[in-house]
């Protein structure tokens, strides 16, 4: 007990002592000496002052407060002994041992240490002796960091959670677990958690593969396709990457890229071109061979990424066909496609069907099919559908469709045609599929990676004003005017760039949306005669402004009287140059200059000659106008072009095909791609998308704007070899790489480093109801292939619907997951290879060097912050916020109270009765002896 303090109510009182003690003390030492030093007397007056002290303590409201040791002080250190965080052993080590030191006997400590898995070392005790336990051998798991683990097994040491605190020492780079959630926990309990924070060292020489990505695609066999693989290294030099294929025949093939550059501190990423011959489940590993600076690897566990793809067909096939143009839409489709017989069914819908009883409706029905081909199918033919299935919402079918594709990654490929001979008000065909009224506002039009509407393409200008001396007065003023008129015609969506010819190029304005027209039009205003003229430097300028500019249509408008300083040899080699990139050029020549130069340019521009001599300078501005003026694309174009190649990013739809080999198409159907990322058109026209494709979902949708079939636009097109291996190539890109079969249930894997949730989502009821047990058996690696890993099973209570089963996988290389069902007798109910699953596994995180420093400082702050505690560097700090001594409250009134009763009663006794002191008993009971 310490800091003892007497306190009153009322401390006045407390003189009323004085006076007190006097009417007892001056009767008595007025008595004779014979008098009162009888024993009755002393006694009587020492009860009596008593009984004045405790009865004026009562009235003045005396209590005691005094501090006590508080021993109910608790402290475990949770210690990080994982791979990653041994650079700093050494220095947690000494945290360590300086807060055993500093815990006095006020507090009790225990310590864990951990790594995959968490170990007591020393229970929750006096402090005396943890060192040396802390410093004993202990078996721990520390190629992986699960705080969490830590954190749990903590908490049930604690007998007094309020008095209590954890420790983590930690570079807080967890691998496994959720310590934030772990500690949601704690936090309930009332605990404190201290985080002290030992951030890693890099180190000097590490080179590491942190990513392989595939093509989101279906690769087809013998196709060439890029792997994207991303490297990361602490030093320049050289290193070599050696893949290696296993097919499903145990076959490998070995591919080495040599003399891949280190680049220090940057994420690099080399695509290598593969290719593989065989259908089924391919393990691809990926290591690295460190040359030169780089062999010098600090941390060789993680040089081998592990991924795979399972090749398999499935191009079970269902097209859809209207029937509008013609009767044969459908077989004409069949005919182009390389689909073994058997696994294509044709049906006809709309307004020309006899029936829809046997069109597949449902989500599931259509999920017997891998793919769906609409051929000349409008929005109007799916509503037909949908009303005679008797749905309520008639786009019901554009529903089931659009679900079938994002949800369960079903293809669809939409392909175009005509409403039989029927022409419109001008003559031109009218369209079936694709009809901008028909496809308004549909769900339809949701599925699609085009825009069935009226648009201009964007155009991108740049205006090239000469403002050499000749080109004064009229010329420049005309030059002007004209250039104003181009501004006025254009789109709100298009750009606008402005720049003058003299001696030298100058940039009076870089590309600007034509939203900003005050300011292109002050720009074309404050242009100025003085110079020479020399047309290549500003040429090669306007190109190369052009292409960084997103657009579609890209233009030059050069303004000049045709007296250049340089030779058509020059310049004409500027605008060859530019016309390969897909940027055209117009000569306006104003005066009497080189007309045949001129003209000569501008086809070789693929642009318009303009001449404005002085008969004609006035209608300048109009014919200006008129070269920029883009025309809508229309919504069926009959005309004769070659396509071309556009976006490249799927390689697979080109593999066999030799660029520039497309036969010529007759017409197309217009359309605009959507603004969607992963939305590309492989095959285009001038403009116009001809066949565009994006992902929906886990699915892709493609769409063809041609039609097909004898007669049609695609007669030569498809009658050629490349164009029937660009469709069969389109075909085997949207099919799905996964079966999208309805099952019994689906399987579910998620993965957290070593940890492996297995979930098993009920969907089919019927073999359910007659399940009980669900098994799920894992084979992992080894040297001698698949073996045998593990395996979990589980009983199947009624109205089960969901089944965790939780497995630990750390062995390098690709695990194959297998999910059986059991009846009651163990027959087997299900068991097939539908229900095969596989996880590749590269390296525990731990040896991931290159782990964002940043978000462990965020764990780190999260779990102290969250419990009150803070992220701490002195073991001083551990001691901040206990109690070391608990503060009392003694009020003895009562018991004051009690004893002046008592007192007061002995006082009465003392007076009354004659009695000896003890000392004087022992005395007479010797003398009577």
């Amino acid at each position: 007990m310490t800091h003892l303090i007497f306190k009153a109510s009322y401390p006045w009182l407390l003189l009323i002592i004085i006076p007190a003690l006097a009417l007892t003390l001056i009767p008595y030492f007025r008595l004779a000496k014979r008098y009162r030093r009888t024993r009755n007397r002393i006694c009587s007056m020492v009860l009596h002052m008593l009984i004045m002290i405790m009865s004026i303590s009562l009235l003045a409201g005396v209590t005691l407060e005094y501090d006590v040791p508080n021993k109910d002080n608790e402290i475990v250190l949770l210690v990080d002994m994982s791979d990653s965080n041994q650079s700093r052993q050494s220095q947690k080590d000494d945290f360590v041992k300086e807060v055993i030191n500093r815990s006095t006997q006020l507090y009790k400590v225990g310590i864990i240490k951990f790594g995959f898995d968490a170990k007591i070392v020393s229970p929750l005790d006096n402090a005396s002796g943890k060192f040396a336990a802390y410093q004993t051998e202990t078996e721990i798991d520390t190629s992986a960091s699960n705080i969490a683990n830590a954190i749990n097994l903590a908490k049930g040491m604690f007998t007094n959670p309020k008095a209590g605190k954890m420790v983590i020492i930690t570079d807080a780079m967890e691998t496994d677990g959720s310590a934030f959630s772990a500690v949601k926990a704690v936090a309930a309990m009332g605990l404190k958690v201290d985080v002290a924070y030992y951030n890693n060292q890099m180190p000097d020489h590490e080179v590491q593969i942190v990513n392989v990505e595939f093509p989101d695609t279906k690769i087809a066999l013998g196709t060439e396709f890029d792997v994207n693989v991303a490297y990361k290294s602490t030093v320049a030099g050289k290193f070599t990457i050696k893949i290696t294929d296993t097919n499903r025949e145990g076959v490998q093939t070995v591919t080495e890229v040599r003399d891949v550059t280190l680049v220090a501190g940057n994420e690099e990423i080399i695509s290598i071109k593969m290719a593989y011959e065989l259908n089924g489940l391919h393990e691809f590993r990926f290591e690295i061979i460190a040359d030169g600076e780089g062999a010098n690897d600090s941390e060789i566990r993680n040089n081998c990424y592990v991924s795979f793809i399972n090749h398999e067909v499935y191009d079970k096939t269902l097209i859809l066909y209207s029937g509008a143009e013609s009767a044969t839409e459908g077989t004409d489709m069949r005919a182009l496609l390389d689909v073994e017989d058997g696994k294509v069914d044709i049906m006809q819908i709309g307004s020309k069907a006899e029936n829809h009883d046997e069109v597949p409706y449902t989500v599931d029905q259509l999920r017997a099919y891998d793919m769906v081909i609409l051929v000349n199918v409008s929005n109007a033919d799916l509503k037909a559908v949908a009303e005679a299935k008797g749905a309520d919402n008639l786009e019901q079918f554009a529903l089931n469709l659009k679900e079938y594709v994002s949800v369960y990654g079903g293809g669809l490929l939409t392909v175009g045609g005509n409403e039989g001979t029927e022409v419109d008000n001008l003559g031109n065909p009218i369209a079936h599929a694709y009809n901008r009224e028909d496809m308004y506002e549909s769900v339809y039009q949701d599925i699609l990676p085009v825009e069935v509407v009226e648009y201009t393409p964007p155009l991108a200008v740049v205006i090239i004003i000469d403002r050499s001396g000749s080109m004064s007065g009229a010329a420049i003023d005309a030059a002007k005017e004209g250039s104003r008129s181009i501004v006025e015609i254009m789109h709100q969506r298009d750009y606008v760039g402005i720049m003058a010819l003299s001696d030298s190029s100058t940039e009076i304005l870089p590309l600007t949306p034509r939203v900003r027209k005050d300011e292109i039009l002050e720009a074309i205003d404050s242009i100025q005669s003085g110079g020479g003229t020399s047309y290549t430097p500003t040429l090669r300028r306007a190109g190369n402004s052009l292409m960084a500019c997103e657009v579609e249509r890209r233009h030059i408008v050069l303004v000049s009287d045709g007296a250049p300083s340089d030779k058509l040899d020059e310049y004409g080699a500027a605008i060859d140059y530019n016309f390969k990139r897909g940027i055209t050029t117009t000569i306006v020549n104003i005066g009497d200059g080189s007309h045949a130069d001129m003209e000569e340019a501008a086809r070789r521009g693929g642009g318009r000659h303009i001449v404005a001599d002085a008969g004609s300078i006035g209608s300048l501005p109009d014919k200006m106008r008129d070269d920029v003026a883009s025309p809508s694309v229309m919504q069926v174009s009959y005309e004769d072009f070659t396509p071309t190649i556009g976006d490249r990013k799927i390689s697979s739809l080109f593999a066999g095909i030799e660029v520039g080999k497309f036969e010529v198409l007759h017409g197309y159907y217009g359309t605009l791609i959507k603004t969607n990322e992963s939305a590309i058109v492989p095959l285009k026209g001038e403009f116009v998308p001809i066949y565009a494709q994006w992902k929906q979902g886990l699915g892709f949708v493609g769409s063809l704007m041609v039609n097909v079939g004898a007669g049609s636009w695609s007669e030569d097109f498809f009658a050629d070899a490349a164009g029937r291996t660009f469709i069969n190539n389109v075909f085997n890109t949207l099919c799905p790489a996964e079966n999208i079969r309805v099952k019994d249930f689906t399987v579910k894997v998620q993965e957290d480093n070593y940890s492996t949730q297995v979930s098993i989502v009920q969907i089919d009821n019927q073999k359910f109801e007659s399940a009980a047990e669900v098994k799920v058996t894992i084979a992992s690696p080894s040297e001698s292939g698949m073996q045998f890993a593990s395996e979990q099973s589980q009983s199947l209570p009624a109205d089960t619907k969901l089944l965790k089963f939780d497995f630990v996988l750390k062995q390098s290389g690709l695990h194959r997951i297998k999910v059986e069902l059991f009846d009651a007798n163990g027959g087997v109910i299900v068991s097939n290879e539908r229900y095969l699953t596989y996880k590749a596994f590269s390296y525990s995180e731990e040896y991931d060097v290159f782990r964002s420093e940043e978000d462990a400082k965020a764990l780190a702050t999260n779990i102290s912050d969250f419990t009150g505690g803070g992220v701490i560097k002195d073991s001083e700090e551990v001691f901040r916020d206990f109690v070391k001594y608990n503060h009392r409250k003694f009020d003895p009134r009562k018991l004051f109270m009690i004893m002046s009763l008592i007192l007061f009663l002995l006082d009465i006794a003392v007076r009354k009765f004659k009695f000896k002191w003890i000392h004087e008993i022992i005395r007479d009971r010797k003398q009577e002896i």
